[in-house]
Formats: C-alpha cells, sequence, structure tokens
C-alpha cells in the first residue's frame, strides 16, 4: 500500500474516531437501533433460509433441477442477498459449477429478501410497492434467461450424512448473519455522521441507502413523495448498497470468484430495474 494512500485512511478513520467520541450518545443510540433492525427483521427473515439453502445445496438439489442456474435462482429468490453470493460460492467449492458459471450465477442472484421487501415498503400505497418489487426482481429473471444455457450441470456428488449437512449448514449461516450484523453496525456509525451533520433529508437517506440498503429504506417514509421513493428503494435494493458489497467480498475473498463482475451487474442491474419501473408505472 503506498504511503500516500496509508495517509489518507489515517485521515479518514482518525476523524471517524474522532467524531464517535464527540458524539458518543447517539452513535451508541444508532448502534442499538441496528442491532434491533438486526434481531427483530434480518435475522427472523433470512436466517432460516440460509440454512435451508445450504442444506439443499450439499444434499446436491440441482441434480433434481438438472440445472444449476435454475437451483442458484430459486435458492436466492427466497432468500434474499447475500445469501446467493454463499450459494455461489457453495456450488463451486462443490465443483458443482465452473468458475465461469460461477461468475455468470452474480448476474441474476441479486434478490431483496421477499419477507423484509414486503414489510419495509409497507407504508407505500399496494399498487406502487408491488411495481417496485416486480422492477426489483424481473432484471434478475431477465438475466437467468439469457444466460441458462451456458450455466447448467447435471453432476452428482455424494453427499455427507444429513446430520452433518445440518450442523455445518448452521454453523455457516450464523457466521454470515454476524458477518451482515458487522457490516449493519459498521456502515451505520457512518450513516449516524450524516444523520447529525447533514442539513438535508433527502441527501442523509440517499447516503444511508448507499451505505446500508436496510437503513436507507428504513428512512423513506419520511419523504413525501412516492414516485421518489419508489426511485430511491430500486436503487438501494438493485445496487445494494456498500454494505451488501462488503459482505458478499467477505463471503467470496477466498475464491477466485470476480467482486469486479458482480459489481457491473449491479450497476446494470439498477439501471434496467429503474427502466422497467418507469415502463409499468407509465403504461399500468
Amino acid at each position: 500500500m503506498k504511503k500516500k494512500h496509508q495517509l489518507i485512511y489515517l485521515v479518514f478513520f482518525g476523524l471517524s474516531i474522532f467524531l464517535v467520541l464527540t458524539n458518543y450518545s447517539s452513535i451508541i443510540s444508532y448502534n442499538q437501533s441496528s442491532i434491533s433492525l438486526w434481531l427483530n427483521k434480518l435475522l427472523p427473515s433470512l436466517f432460516p433460509f440460509l440454512v435451508l439453502g445450504s442444506i439443499l445445496i450439499k444434499l446436491n438439489i440441482a441434480s433434481f433441477f438438472k440445472s444449476s442456474s435454475l437451483t442458484l435462482l430459486l435458492l436466492s429468490l427466497f432468500s434474499g442477498f447475500p445469501s446467493g453470493a454463499k450459494y455461489i460460492k457453495d456450488m463451486y467449492n462443490s465443483h458443482l459449477i465452473t468458475l465461469k458459471e460461477a461468475n455468470q450465477a452474480f448476474a441474476y442472484t441479486f434478490f431483496a429478501n421477499p419477507l423484509f421487501l414486503l414489510g419495509v415498503l409497507s407504508f407505500l400505497p399496494l399498487k406502487l410497492a408491488i411495481m417496485i418489487i416486480i422492477s426489483h426482481y424481473l432484471p434478475n429473471v431477465l438475466l437467468f434467461l439469457f444466460l441458462k444455457n451456458s450455466n447448467h450441470s447435471n453432476k452428482n456428488i455424494k453427499p455427507e450424512s444429513l446430520g452433518n449437512i445440518i450442523s455445518i449448514s448452521v454453523k455457516e449461516s450464523i457466521n454470515t448473519m454476524f458477518l451482515i450484523l458487522g457490516t449493519l453496525i459498521f456502515y451505520n456509525i457512518f450513516i449516524s455522521f450524516s444523520k447529525i451533520y447533514s442539513p438535508s433529508v433527502l441527501i442523509t437517506i440517499f447516503f444511508s441507502g448507499i451505505l446500508e440498503f436496510s437503513s436507507g429504506l428504513s428512512n423513506l417514509p419520511i419523504l413525501n413523495s412516492p414516485l421518489l421513493c419508489a426511485i430511491l428503494a430500486l436503487i438501494f435494493t438493485s445496487f445494494g448498497s456498500l454494505s451488501i458489497h462488503s459482505q458478499i467480498k467477505s463471503i467470496i475473498i477466498d475464491t477466485p470468484l470476480s467482486y469486479k463482475q458482480f459489481c457491473l451487474y449491479r450497476l446494470f442491474h439498477a439501471i434496467l430495474s429503474i427502466i422497467i419501473f418507469f415502463v409499468f408505472y407509465v403504461f399500468i
């Protein structure tokens, strides 16, 4: 690492520590809110799907569907991110998919958890909320249809005992949930700075959603414009926020899977989801 970069990081994190110390009570309050969000919404909605999805992959459910790409799509759809990256990593490490197929799978396995998304968008009119969800999900399906022919596998592997599979899956899923909690708290520290010092509510919400999507979505009811809320919700969910990107990088860090390719797919996903939404908004 160059000394110039080291100096920038030193100044940035030194200033961050100073702001934490000078706003200690507020930071503690925001962190408590982050833990509450994780405990009451993310943990119950995501953890069961993480465990079940991991068990199904280790039982080689892909051989039943005769398609690794369809398996990844369905499991990611019901689980929500960052589980898609975990499933891709599991299938790659089990030699069920190649490196090229694994990187392609990043295109169509990025779904916000449906239970969480329905709950956090409940403040909007039902029609608008459904349009947002469809606009977020549809790009995944379209990319799956485009890439599926070059991404399928009928390989068979001998699974471990069910008891071992359950134990390993629970352990891995607990680690993933604590990874989510850690990144949630870390990025919410910087979100709290924007809430304290930002002169604009809109800037605060946008900054919050780019850093941590669930916090950004949770703050959308403050805005009085349903259309603006819909656009921001699509940006936060389809891009995924830096918090989700950090989780993905942590999951795939010990593999040759390409984060750069994942990031490019997210930018394309965000643009495509907004286009689809406006088509619905204008014609429906």
